[in-house]
């Protein structure tokens, strides 16, 4: 047991080391490939599981609406609590976080929300 616990903090570390490289796509593919071998890992590997990031050329921009598990016609309170359903989950991942946070942060302003749609 203890064994699987050391390979799950390992990648756990491994994911965390993807997202502050921005490279989300192999933080998922990643997550996805242990999430098979370690089922009973979850939280931080449940998130990035979620996240369904589109890019775009050479912008790579992130699907907010996508992060927060949303449609872009939710309002604002379905934002929130998908935001806070999800930072419940990813509380004791910081780089996770940070990509809900952004998230968060872009969507619940108006101007930034239309701005970005």
């Amino acid at each position: 047991m203890e064994s699987v616990e050391l390979d799950a903090k390992r990648a756990k570390q491994i994911v965390e080391i993807k997202l502050q490289e921005k490279d989300i796509k192999g933080a998922i593919c990643f997550s996805e490939k242990v999430q098979s071998l370690f089922p009973e890992l979850k939280r931080i590997f449940q998130f990035i599981g979620n996240l369904d990031v589109h890019v775009y050329n050479e912008d790579e921009e992130i699907d907010w609406y996508s992060v927060l598990g949303v449609d872009p016609c939710a309002d604002l309170n379905t934002l929130k609590q998908c935001y806070v359903k999800q930072a419940k989950s990813v509380f004791d991942s910081q780089e996770a976080y940070k990509i809900l946070d952004t998230a968060w942060s872009i969507l619940s302003d108006k101007f930034e929300r239309e701005a970005y749609i």
